[in-house]
């Protein structure tokens, strides 16, 4: 299995599943199985990718693999060609801009239809945004989401040491919690 992507608490690795297709697995690090904060968030993050599944420009999930006695945290979604960053420096690519406008149109149907379902990503950067072979965008990675509609059970909403400071919201570099659906709407 080929390490793909990694996060603060958690990684994703390229595996082939029983059909022979090539899938990507985000698993909990092995360190952070017995820390309830990641395990809780990490089982957020599945509940909102089933909740906003079936949209074209959403990561899809294919499985989940949860099982707390066995303290398995992962789930398979499919394999993408290449996130946003490594696809614009993709060499032999032509970023024309009736791809930009594409990749773009894209990236904001996903959030709107996400917006619409009451979940907010707050960590959108060009390390989330999944491009695949036909150029199709798959908005990935909701370990830092807020679903709206779903009970907090008000932990920690610090930024520190999550997310893509860069990208990070001016209204939630402070906390988490303040990205507020307002804002959200502004899209």
């Amino acid at each position: 299995m080929d390490k793909i992507g990694s996060g603060a608490f958690a990684e994703v690795k390229a595996e082939i599943n029983e059909k022979g297709d090539e899938v990507a697995v985000k698993r909990i690090l092995e360190q952070h199985k017995d820390n309830g904060h990641y395990t809780h968030r990490f089982k957020k993050e599945v509940e909102m990718l089933k909740k906003i599944s079936g949209h074209p420009n959403i990561v899809p999930l294919v499985e989940e693999r949860i099982n707390e006695d066995k303290q398995e945290y992962a789930y398979v979604m499919k394999r993408a060609r290449c996130n946003l960053k490594e696809f614009i420096l993709e060499p032999s690519i032509e970023l024309t801009d009736d791809i930009k406008i594409s990749l773009f149109d894209q990236i904001v149907e996903a959030l709107v239809f996400a917006h619409s379902k009451d979940v907010l990503h707050r960590d959108l950067s060009p390390n989330n945004i999944l491009i695949t072979e036909n150029l199709t965008v798959w908005i990935a990675d909701f370990g830092l989401g807020k679903d709206f509609e779903a009970r907090s059970l008000g932990g920690k909403s610090s930024i520190t040491g999550h997310g893509t400071a860069v990208y990070v919201a001016p209204e939630q570099l402070e906390k988490l919690s303040n990205a507020t659906k307002k804002v959200m709407y502004i899209l």
